[in-house]
């Protein structure tokens, strides 16, 4: 079995971070989920002054639990209003948005804005998956409210499917999974680093819960953090039938499982007699630099990562170099950043692929070698809810939201409080935004004009 860690907080080295909600919200799930976990240390240990069980609740008590952020878009983190939603339930009962939330993100009810696409605008990321999937399982879980825990395992589906479609079954022989004794600390799958904000080759606590909800495995994975516990501690378990005996080989499973998500962006999965190939033509995200292809190679048994960023360094702020793309030419898959020296290029084979997948803002699809997308795995069996009435401020908030300037946004706004629904729509069209923004304009500007034709 896995080794059970004892935590801190704050954690050894981030003192200064204490209150981040990546640090604050995961040590509060921890202590309502009754973990080996230390809050607060003497002063002498170097730990700042007000770390204390107290100063936690206190940060807790003053976040937010809702998910405007998250459904306005602008490259909104999608995985700490999630933390803090989980950490608010588990404290003072109060779960926020996160039935909502996880209601669309299962696609029970529509998503507003960001919210129609799986993880928002940062799907796939070996920085995030662990913080997100952690907070999914504690929606999943018998300590959140029943109406939210059908669609919380849904979601978790779905992320198992769209990381199953970069996965392949053997353990990656190279460095990645070694300690410095050139001993393997992790034995199962290997998945594939590409993804939004997604610097890492491998995270451990992503491939620990990997194994848990693809193989029911717990024991494959000798480093357990954060999500691991909280798998063990709210007994996270298979999100697929245990006859299933390996779920890589066919590409039907991972799409059954994924069902009518949609993501932002673009992936694309192409599986070659030699080898898998994963890329995602653009990084979207600009504020973390990402993996945007692997090779994982079936006979070497090594993943290979297409990394156009020097390795060395944070490749973040000012002056640092952007992601300007990734495709395959003249037989080669190419990534490329603004810095041209740190291009990553891999030859592919040049055998017919057996089949290629691609999973866009329009769902996943075979593009050859397959058939029809069967239908979902286990969907939710809970009634759909009443249409919900509009929310006024919501929509004022996604104008907003989009940055334009006030001479545009402000008409827009009054617009949609006096519910002219198609002047607003024709308003929201025409307002010019950061390019991040603009499929978000375009959305808001056709769900104003259906409110008008509906009206």
């Amino acid at each position: 079995m896995a080794r059970k860690p004892r935590f801190t907080w704050p954690p050894s080295g981030d003192e200064k971070k204490q209150f981040h909600a990546e640090v604050a919200a995961p040590a509060a799930i921890l202590q309502a989920l009754g973990a080996d976990i230390e809050v607060g240390r003497s002063e002498g240990s170097g730990t700042a002054l007000g770390a204390t069980a107290e100063a936690l609740e206190e940060w807790l008590r003053a976040r937010a639990s809702g998910m405007g952020g998250l459904v306005a878009g602008g490259a909104r983190s999608w995985n700490q209003p999630q933390l803090i939603m989980a950490a608010r339930g588990l404290v003072f009962g109060d779960w926020g948005d996160a039935a909502e939330l996880m209601a669309m993100q299962a696609g029970r009810i529509p998503g507003q804005g960001a919210a129609q696409w799986l993880d928002g605008e940062e799907p796939r990321s070996t920085d995030y998956d662990p913080f997100r999937w952690a907070a999914e399982l504690v929606f999943a879980s018998d300590r959140a409210p029943a109406e939210m825990r059908a669609d919380a395992r849904e979601v978790l589906r779905r992320q198992l499917g769209l990381a199953l479609l970069g996965a392949v079954q053997w353990t990656d022989q190279g460095d990645d999974f070694r300690n410095a004794r050139g001993e393997l600390w992790y034995r199962g799958p290997t998945l594939s680093p590409v993804g939004e904000r997604s610097p890492k080759t491998s995270n451990p606590d992503q491939v620990g819960l990997f194994c848990r909800f693809a193989l029911g495995a717990a024991d494959l994975c000798d480093r357990e953090g954060f999500a691991g516990a909280v798998a063990d501690l709210v007994g996270a378990d298979l999100l697929i039938e245990p006859q299933i005996l390996s779920p890589f080989d066919d590409p039907n499973l991972a799409l059954k499982l994924l069902g009518t998500a949609k993501v932002f962006g673009e992936f694309r999965f192409v599986e070659y007699p030699e080898g898998r190939l994963t890329y995602r033509p653009k990084q979207l995200n600009p504020n973390t630099p990402s993996a945007l292809w692997s090779w994982a190679d079936h006979a070497t048994r090594r993943q290979t990562r297409g990394f156009p960023f020097d390795p060395s360094l944070k490749n973040r702020g000012e002056g640092a170099p952007r992601s300007v793309g990734c495709g395959i030419e003249d037989g080669e898959i190419v990534a490329r950043s603004t810095d041209d020296k740190w291009t990553a290029r891999f030859k592919l084979p040049t055998s017919t692929p057996l089949w290629s997948i691609v999973v866009d803002e329009q769902g996943a699809r075979f593009e050859s070698g397959g058939g029809p997308v069967p239908k979902p795995v286990d969907p939710p069996v809970d009634p759909p809810p009443p249409t919900p009435e509009i929310d006024l401020e919501a929509l004022v908030a996604a104008v907003i939201a989009l940055g334009a300037q006030d001479d545009q946004t402000l008409p827009a706004v009054a617009l949609v409080r006096a519910e002219q629904w198609q002047k607003a729509s024709e308003a929201v069209a025409g307002m010019m935004v950061p390019i991040r923004n603009q499929t978000l304009r375009d959305e808001l500007a056709v769900r104003l004009g259906k409110l008008a034709v509906d009206g």
